[in-house]
């Protein structure tokens, strides 16, 4: 959906190591979110083409969830954490 070039060697990196429960991003226009094999991806609205005011979120992290909070249009997101 949303690549970077070298994409599978950063998720090689990322799925190596037990401690990482999330990878978040910006920008993609209309935001957008993964889960694979127990790792969020999660890429933020963009702020400048997006209509109205988007982009800004802070990350609320808890010791069984993620929560991100639009601070304007940006959904909220609660997302369950999994032991990996």
């Amino acid at each position: 959906r949303h690549n970077l070039w070298n994409n599978d060697e950063i998720i090689g990196i990322l799925e190596s190591h037990e401690c990482v429960v999330a990878y978040i991003n910006g920008h993609r226009h209309i935001g957008d979110y993964a889960w694979q094999n127990n790792i969020y991806y999660v890429t933020i609205d963009g702020m400048v083409t997006s209509p109205g005011k988007k982009g800004c979120v802070v990350v609320w992290v808890y010791s069984d969830r993620l929560e991100i909070e639009g601070m304007t249009e940006v959904p909220r997101l609660t997302l369950p954490l999994v032991k990996r």
